[in-house]
């Protein structure tokens, strides 16, 4: 996506990680209220239960923007290729 916008280097080196990014999906956090023993206990539970990992369709990418420090709001949903 990066390379389609096609930001300066300044901008890529100050807001983007690129090959330092690794996808993921958050599954909770301390900030939400979850213990850390909390923590543990839904990782090993998401291991079990998820694995072997499936795969699924992305249709576009949300990107959130930072209200306050930490609440996120949907900001705009970029498609990605035609609808099927």
């Amino acid at each position: 996506m990066v390379n389609v916008i096609s930001p300066s280097q300044e901008l890529i080196d100050h807001y983007f990680e690129m090959d330092k990014y690794h996808p993921h999906l958050t599954l909770g956090q301390t900030y939400w209220g979850l213990s850390e023993t909390e923590i543990l206990e839904m990782e090993q539970l998401a291991m079990n239960e998820l694995a072997p990992y499936p795969t699924f369709n992305v249709h576009f990418v949300r990107v959130y923007k930072e209200v306050d420090p930490n609440p996120y709001f949907p900001f705009v949903d970029i498609p990605l290729g035609a609808k099927s």
